[in-house]
Order: structure tokens, then sequence, then C-alpha cells
């Protein structure tokens, strides 16, 4: 008999103790026959303590989304400072590589002091009201200047050989011009140019 009673005993409790162990999910049926579904402690848990568990207290499981950075504010664009006559002169110069020994003779000496003295903008002016003969602040000779830019003395003779060094650039008052000009009149042939000697080209300023 006492084996018995323990028996009932025993299915008495144990329905109680299935109800007590956390099985996430797990679903049982009791001895009234009420179907039941045991959650886990997470699940019995409110939304408030589930926030204050897992950010409040570690806030490392909450994702930080990275601080914009600002665009940088476009920078102006440099205002163009106009050239000068000289720098004109010594831009078309260096741009078909005349030789630079003598660069600044040219810039300093030849069309400032020989060949311009005394004329507007320290020499470096020159336009065709003056009635020269001579072409651009270097004073070529009209042959020269049309040899040098056009690759004829006499443009319009069809049977005088065209120089392959002739340059394209026919506007004796730009001073870019003339700088590319005298630099291929006295280049050295095999660099592209006529082989002029400055000293002969411009015998009263080579001294």
């Amino acid at each position: 008999m006492r084996f018995y009673r323990n028996l009932a005993l025993a299915a008495a409790i144990l329905p109680a103790m299935i109800i007590s162990l956390p099985f996430g999910g797990s679903k049982y049926t009791t001895d009234n026959s009420q179907t039941r579904e045991i959650r886990s402690y997470n699940d019995k848990m409110p939304s408030e303590m589930l926030y204050r568990k897992f950010v409040v207290e570690n806030p490392t499981n909450m994702h930080t989304p990275p601080t914009p950075t600002s665009m940088p504010s476009p920078t102006a664009s440099p205002t163009p400072v106009a050239l000068s006559g000289k720098d004109l002169f010594l831009q078309g110069y260096r741009t078909a590589n005349g030789p630079e020994e003598y660069a600044e003779h040219f810039v300093d000496y030849v069309i400032p002091l020989c060949e311009n003295k005394g004329r507007p903008d320290d020499g470096w002016y020159w336009d065709y009201n003056y009635g020269d003969y001579h072409l651009s602040a270097a004073q070529f000779s009209k042959s020269s200047w049309n040899r040098v830019s056009l690759g004829r003395f006499d443009p319009n003779n069809p049977y005088e050989e065209m120089h392959p060094a002739a340059t394209g650039l026919t506007d004796p008052a730009n001073l870019y011009d003339v700088g590319f000009n005298v630099a291929t009149w006295i280049k050295p042939e095999k660099e592209g140019g006529f082989g002029t000697y400055p000293a002969e080209q411009w015998p009263n300023c080579w001294q």
C-alpha cells in the first residue's frame, strides 16, 4: 500500500516541476487537459527590462551610426593675372625651346633698350601706327618675319621653297608670337629652327 501511495504522490508533484523548468517554446498537457506553453526567461521579461539589460547596461550592443563629415568648401579659382610684355615674350620663347643662354639678353636689353628704347610700355609696345619698316618689338624685317612665320621670304611667290620650321604665328603685335618666332629664328636647324645667329640678326644690340 505504501508503494502505491508514494506513486500517487509523485504523479501529483511531477507536472508542477515540469511547469517550472525553463524550456523555451515547448508545450505540454497537464492533468486537467489544459495546453500551456513554457517560455524562456527572456521571453517573460518586459521590453523595458530588455532594453536596460542589453543597451543601457551594455552600450556596445547598440549600433552607433558614423558621424557625417561635412564636405569641404569649394576653392575659388585664382583670378587670372595679366602678363607683362616681357613675360609674354618669354612664354613664347620658352615654349618654342629657344636657346636659354640668350633669353635674358633679349628681354633685358635687345628689345626694351636697344630696338625700342623710349617707346611705351618700357619698350615692349609695338603696332603698325609707328609706320616702321620692321615688324614686331623684335624689329624683324618684313621678309624675315614672313620667312619665320609663313615659311617664305615672299609668301606670294609659289616657286620659293617652303621652310619646314615655319611657325604659322603671324601677329607682330602679339608678344607671345614674337617670342616664339625669335626662338625659332635662332634655334639650330637640327632642333627644328632656322639656324641664324643672334649677333648677325641684331648686330647693334649684340656687342
